[in-house]
C-alpha cells in the first residue's frame, strides 16, 4: 500500500479545484464588470444569471439589454 498523492494526482486535484473555482467566480465578476461600465445596478444569481436595473424597479437580463 501506498500513502499519499503522487505529482499528478496531485496535479489533477488543483486542476479540478481550479475549474470549479472559476465556474463559481467568473460570472459574477463577469456581470460586476459590465454593468459598472454600463453604470447601473447588478445582481447574480445561479439562477437567473447576470440582471440589472436599467429604471428603477426593473430587472432585465444583462444578455437582453441594448442600448440604441
Amino acid at each position: 500500500m501506498r500513502n499519499g498523492f503522487t505529482l499528478i494526482e496531485a496535479c489533477i486535484v488543483a486542476a479540478i479545484i481550479g475549474i470549479i473555482a472559476a465556474i463559481f467566480v467568473g460570472p459574477p465578476y463577469a456581470c460586476e464588470t459590465q454593468a459598472n461600465l454600463m453604470g447601473m445596478r447588478h445582481n447574480w444569481s445561479f439562477f437567473q444569471g447576470c440582471m440589472i436595473e436599467p429604471k428603477p424597479g426593473q430587472w432585465v437580463p444583462l444578455n437582453n439589454y441594448r442600448v440604441l
